[in-house]
């Protein structure tokens, strides 16, 4: 809890010319704006940063991809789980 976290997504695709989109998703929704998130890709790569992580980020995060001039997508799927001492005041 407190720490950061960061996912990463991959695809391998040919001919390697062609260009992908990455799609992040929490409960295969997409992600609210939050400063605390941060997407971005390089390459055929890309990631999700989760900064300060809290019990509010446990759960399951999907990448969606989607290659250009097709309508197809791929999915890959990651469970968060934080876990530590809730401190009541």
């Amino acid at each position: 809890m407190g720490q950061d976290v960061r996912l990463t997504c991959g695809v391998d695709t040919t001919p390697s010319a062609v260009e992908v989109k990455f799609e992040w998703l929490k409960y295969f929704m997409k992600l609210p704006r939050n400063p605390r998130y941060t997407q971005g890709k390089k390459n055929k790569m890309g990631f999700l940063s989760i900064s300060k992580v809290g019990y509010q980020d446990s759960g399951v995060y999907s990448c969606q991809v989607t290659a250009s001039g097709t309508n197809s997508k791929d999915t890959a799927d990651a469970l968060i789980t934080v876990q530590g001492t809730r401190l009541m005041m």
